[in-house]
């Protein structure tokens, strides 16, 4: 028998006591609310097992119908979440490039003062949609990622985040060709010149969360047996919250644009002296310009200047000896060129004067390579080996200096040097015994890279040393093909074999007053090996019948390629159990390719 018969026995619901209300806050105050509900009165009964826990003392532990869960509540900003409901997160990603344009090939006829010339423009335009949603308005244990904050659901809540960035670039290119005699030499000159007119757009919008709110009230009792605590719902209301406030701290959501552009001029000289002697020289001129409507980003002119050479000797008809020396650079990008927001006094507008523009320098490299190549009847051997050295690459820190300054964000703190052997090679099977049959081939190529320095400049803090999760394991490919002398079809077996990722070069050093170790994920790849079988078919001059079977033998195993997205290096890390980034067993591939 019901003891209040002004409550159904659905309203009856039970309190849990906490311990731990004192360590919650209650739900920050939102800016605009709607209110729509009764106030039924509930009887709760008390609980002497307390190792339950509410979250706010807001919700005194009551709960609905039979849902123990609803009572429960944890502080996760910016809500006090309810553990009646699954926490849900989604992520939606939208990308979309697309480039046209238009090309003209001008070939004049013989002795003109110019052998070959080409105009082109292209629309180059990429567009990245990001929305990240973050829902606890499903009953636990079922997931629904359309669910929303409702009054039909006390402490149900919803949050959005929107950020969308587009990149236009407009490049119009004039290249040009002329081969000529002089003296002893022969030269095959090439010139490119033109310009890049660019437009980067940041926004972020959609940043808010709702929340169905509510608190009970007690209207008596002792919670005792005959008793019990009687307390009364108050009004559910929805509660949203704009996070977005233009000009301060990591809410600004101000719309963020940098234009600009890049001219460019590069001249080449392949010189042949006599028989032996091949010699490459090339220079290129870069100047961009960066400019801005956001005080807070930076802007800026950059003039750099690159070349390169090459030599190769060529020692008999069958070995050529060479050497490459060359330098690069690479201006800010725009990401970097944005920066970051924080680390002030979001709600004082003086402390916005104190925010941190970036002022980077272009990153740079010094690149030179030694190889020897064999050639001859056999197909073709080459093996190099290399070593380059990058200075002022962009990183995350901040300057130790004057406290009262902000100056954490982008700035040119590492250095590195790496080396490593490229081993490129076909045998040509019919060249080396003409009983095999013409057209069998055997391939070969191999990989690997070797950190060899790695640094950060001095004077800086919240810095890490270069973690070299970028680096693929040593590689080798191995494969044993078949092309018909009439090129009507061909077969291929590819094997790969693949070195475990070394794990010293996910390990770093964090710097935030103390050296720290530390590390960029916890799934290094072990050393893997796959077969795949291939082959084409010509149907005519214009049809290719192509088709393949994958991982031959349904072999198990992951790419570094994939786990890394795992590092902290990457844009959303995700951690967990890396066999979600294993690769596909075996798979077929049929496709039928035209040219026109």
């Amino acid at each position: 028998m019901n003891p209040n018969p002004t409550l159904p026995k659905s309203a009856i619901v039970l309190m849990i006591r906490i311990m731990l209300a004192a360590y919650l806050r209650t739900p920050s105050k939102s800016t605009t609310s709607k209110t729509w509900a009764k106030k039924p009165t509930s009887r709760l009964r008390f609980l002497k097992n307390k190792k339950y826990m509410s979250g706010t003392p807001a919700i005194r532990g009551v709960y609905y119908g039979d849902n123990l869960l609803s009572g429960l509540v944890v502080p996760i900003a910016p809500h006090n979440l309810s553990l009646g409901y699954t926490r849900g997160f989604y992520f939606d990603e939208h990308h979309d490039k697309n480039r046209h344009g238009i090309n003209y090939h001008y070939t004049p006829k013989a002795h003109a003062w110019i052998d070959d010339l080409r105009l082109s423009y292209d629309r180059q335009s990429i567009k990245l949609d990001t929305l990240r949603r973050e829902t606890s308005c499903a009953v636990y244990p079922t997931f629904d990622e359309n669910c929303r904050a409702d009054i039909t659901k006390p402490l149900s809540s919803y949050l959005s985040e929107r950020n969308t960035y587009k990149e236009q670039h407009d490049v119009l290119q004039l290249s040009a060709q002329k081969s000529f005699k002089f003296a002893n030499t022969e030269h095959r000159v090439n010139v490119l010149m033109g310009m890049d007119k660019f437009d980067s757009a940041l926004r972020r919008g959609d940043w808010y969360s709702e929340q169905a709110q509510t608190k009970v009230t007690n209207l008596g009792g002792k919670g005792k047996q005959d008793d019990p605590y009687v307390y009364q719902f108050e009004p559910t209301t929805i509660h949203t919250e704009h996070f977005c406030k233009d000009g301060f701290s990591t809410q600004d959501c101000t719309d963020r644009n940098i234009t600009g552009y890049n001219h460019f001029f590069a001249i080449r000289d392949h010189i042949q002296l006599g028989d032996k002697v091949d010699l490459g020289l090339g220079v290129r001129y870069d100047r961009h310009k960066f400019d801005s409507d956001d005080d807070f980003t930076a802007t800026g002119k950059y003039s750099n200047w690159s070349w390169n050479t090459g030599l190769t000797f060529h020692a008999t008809d069958n070995i050529a000896l060479s050497y490459r020396r060359s330098n690069g650079f690479r201006v800010p990008a725009f990401y970097e060129l944005y920066g970051t927001r924080g680390a002030y006094d979001g709600s004082n507008a003086v402390s916005v004067a104190r925010q941190y523009i970036s002022q980077l320098d272009p990153e740079t490299s010094s690149n030179q390579e030694f190889g020897i190549g064999l050639t001859g009847n056999f197909g073709y051997l080459e093996v190099s080996h290399f070593d380059n050295k990058y200075r002022n690459l962009i990183t995350v820190g901040e300057k130790i200096g004057n406290g009262s300054e902000r100056n954490d964000g982008y700035h040119n703190l590492q250095d590195i040097r790496l080396s490593g052997i490229n081993v490129l090679g076909k045998i040509d099977w019919y060249g080396v015994w003409d009983k095999l049959p013409d057209g069998l081939y055997t391939t070969l190529a191999y990989n690997k890279i070797t950190p060899k320095e790695l640094s950060i400049k001095e004077g800086y803090t919240k810095v890490r040393t270069p973690i070299l999760d970028t680096l693929q394991p040593a590689r080798y490919v191995a494969g044993l093909g078949y092309d018909s002398p009439d090129d009507k079809w061909g077969v291929n077996l590819m094997a790969t074999y693949s070195k475990a990722k070394n794990a010293d070069e996910l390990q770093g050093v964090s710097t935030f007053g103390i050296d720290r170790a530390i590390v960029a994920t916890q799934g290094a790849t072990k050393r893997w090996y796959t077969y795949d079988l291939s082959g084409y078919y010509h149907v005519n001059d214009s049809m290719t019948l192509r088709a393949g079977v994958y991982n031959l033998f349904n072999r198990k195993y992951s790419t570094w390629e994939s786990v890394r997205q795992s590092s902290i290096n990457a844009v959303n890390p995700t951690t967990g159990n890396t066999a979600r980034y294993a690769a596909p067993g075996r798979n077929f591939n049929v496709a039928l390719e035209f040219k026109f």
